[in-house]
């Protein structure tokens, strides 16, 4: 929540009152920082009252009207998208994102239980193939915000990417040919690179990581690769094996596969934080 709003009240009112906003001797209401815990803002720009109390105040003032709802809904994004523009912001939005998508799916299987047998199974399917595409684009988002934020990181892409045998890294002084490449390197990333073969995701990851010395200890992706044939059979072989079995998916298999999707995600977040810190030792 911002640490204050500000809008018109009614004249003569200047107490200051522990958990509600102080009102200004000109009529100004501000939610201060000393007292705004009574106070949340949702996404939408409206003020919500923990305690009665608080809502009660918010109502007498009219404190959601449309002019200081939009206001904040403005502020906000505008805040968002600084932060999520920033190195930091970009890592934390990437793994946020993961976690909502894996939150959903949890809550959808869990719904999914009230469902006749032959649309469960359909459904079920659907989420299973979900959670392994929300991974993919975790570890697509990842690597292209440590490309984005790192210029070691970004020459280490090109010098160490094998469809880029051809291309050169840039002097350290052409600030244009890093940024021109940095460019061709998010793209190549979000458009060329299949995340879903997670060998190929292990060397890309090792060879990024890796500016001074060889570090060992990618997480191990055993069974997500199970996950991954399986997610492989419900896109392209509409449920069925190469035997014309069919997948049956369960709950309980949605909720092992994101449970192992967390666990990875978290792995490898785990995994460039321990190569960060030698490289800063």
């Amino acid at each position: 929540m911002s640490k204050s709003y500000s809008t018109s009240t009614a004249k003569g009112h200047n107490k200051i009152m522990r958990g509600y906003p102080s009102i200004k001797d000109d009529g100004t209401l501000v939610i201060t920082p000393s007292n705004d815990k009574a106070y949340r803002m949702n996404i939408n720009g409206e003020i919500i009252g923990v305690t009665n109390a608080a809502q009660t105040l918010i109502d007498k003032y009219n404190l959601n009207r449309d002019e200081l709802v939009n206001d904040r809904k403005a502020a906000y994004l505008a805040r968002e998208s600084k932060f999520h523009n920033s190195p930091r912001g970009m890592v934390e939005f990437s793994r946020q994102e993961l976690a909502v998508s894996l939150h959903h799916i949890r809550l959808l299987s869990n719904n999914s239980l009230a469902l006749n047998v032959d649309n469960q199974s359909y459904f079920n399917n659907l989420l299973y193939s979900n959670t392994v595409t929300a991974l993919e684009v975790f570890l697509s988002d990842y690597l292209v915000s440590k490309i984005e934020s790192n210029n070691d990181y970004l020459e280490s892409f090109v010098n160490n990417y094998g469809k880029w045998k051809d291309k050169v890294y840039p002097n350290k002084s052409n600030l244009e040919g890093i940024n021109d490449i940095r460019c061709k390197a998010v793209k190549e990333v979000r458009t060329n690179i299949l995340f879903h073969n997670l060998s190929k995701v292990k060397f890309l990851y090792e060879s990024i990581f890796t500016l001074r010395f060889r570090l060992d200890g990618f997480p191990d992706f055993t069974q997500l690769d199970t996950a991954i044939y399986i997610r492989h059979d419900i896109v392209h072989r509409n449920g069925r094996d190469h035997t014309g079995n069919y997948c049956f998916i369960t709950a309980d298999d949605i909720s092992e596969l994101v449970s192992q999707v967390s666990d990875f995600a978290s792995a490898v977040q785990y995994f460039v934080a321990e190569h960060e810190w030698k490289l800063n030792q």
